[in-house]
């Protein structure tokens, strides 16, 4: 997220752009007397590698403008240079030392992967290597997925691994992931997909027409019949099936008769007292406005946080709040940062 104006917090500190993570890790790219700071913080917002800023490398002074947190005391701290390539360094236990990558991908359990000289390499949160030289790759809470090969006509070739990288088998026409490892295969004549979960074990729907991934890790599958259905990331059913609705992050989900908001419904089916006029989805979080309140602000298991939200700017599983005078950043686990809303 980049903010021009830039966002001013409590410190008088100006920040030009947010960088978040999967696993709720973020950078803030800050400017204090016209040169550039990269602040690093961890998923519950508390600062890490304070006040590093710059190194002497290669007898010259280098100015970051990326950086991430990679398990608990190492960070990354990347400069562009020449031809889009970025010089590194890592700091390590306080200790610097440079390095070739030019990118780096935080997942959700701290895994990560890093590019060095166009070569993609898997690391474990401990920062042990797990693979080396690949397309893409997968992490879940079951396993990890590489793609070898770049994506032919039927979909990509996977190769499925254990958490401790024990290959396990290979899959092809893949169409995509959801939840915890599940996959949506295509048929062997048909674009018509079904959902296995990560042993292979085809799990028992309908016949799927498309997908949608959520960033708490529910997926909603609307089959071949026009009804959707939210289901957890195990892959077993979160709600019931729906038509002319929309789903929010907790199952419930908004129904409609045309173009206007008849109800919300629990996953159940069930009515909800909540009457609304409107509503915004976005990341882990919903807001749901009515005829005497606005802003009413939940997160992914139905519980409010509070009232008088606005959204301002989203980016996969982070979201910009605007609230009582103040700029609100949430990630999975809550508000983890603040700043004046009066941008300077």
């Amino acid at each position: 997220m980049d903010f021009k104006p830039a966002l001013v917090n409590d410190k008088g500190m100006e920040v030009h752009a947010i960088e978040g993570f999967a696993n709720g890790s973020f950078a803030l790219k800050t400017v204090a007397n016209g040169r550039t700071f990269i602040k690093l913080f961890d998923a519950q917002g508390k600062e890490v590698c304070a006040d590093i800023t710059a190194i002497i490398a290669r007898n010259r002074y280098v100015e970051f403008c990326r950086g991430a947190v990679l398990g608990e005391r190492t960070c990354l701290f990347l400069q562009k240079g020449d031809a889009d390539d970025y010089y590194a360094a890592w700091v390590e236990h306080d200790k610097w030392y440079e390095s070739g990558v030019n990118d780096v991908y935080i997942f959700a359990n701290d895994w990560f992967e890093t590019s060095a000289y166009g070569i993609k390499i898997l690391h474990s949160a401990d920062g042990t290597e797990m693979a080396h030289d690949f397309k893409q790759a997968k992490v879940f809470n079951l396993g990890y997925a590489l793609c070898m090969t770049d994506a032919d006509v039927a979909g990509n070739k996977w190769e499925l691994f254990t958490l401790s990288g024990k290959r396990i088998r290979k899959v092809s026409r893949v169409a995509g992931f959801v939840g915890d490892g599940n996959m949506l295969v295509y048929g062997k004549a048909s674009n018509i997909l079904s959902l296995r979960d990560f042993a292979g074990k085809e799990l028992p729907t309908k016949p799927i027409a498309c997908f949608e991934n959520f960033a708490n890790g529910c997926f909603v599958l609307t089959f071949t019949d026009g009804l959707s259905r939210m289901y957890l990331p195990n892959g077993k059913p979160l709600s019931v099936e729906v038509k002319d609705a929309t789903l929010l992050p907790d199952g419930c989900f908004v129904q409609y008769e045309g173009t206007l908001i008849t109800g919300v419904y629990g996953p159940n089916g069930i009515l909800d007292r909540r009457t609304i006029y409107s509503f915004e989805k976005v990341s882990h979080y919903y807001l749901f406005s009515g005829e005497f309140y606005n802003g009413h602000l939940f997160d992914s298991a139905g519980q409010k946080i509070g009232e008088d939200y606005v959204l301002l700017k989203s980016a996969d599983n982070f979201a910009l709040f605007g609230h009582n005078g103040e700029l609100q950043l949430f990630n999975q686990y809550g508000c983890v940062f603040t700043a004046k809303e009066t941008l300077k």
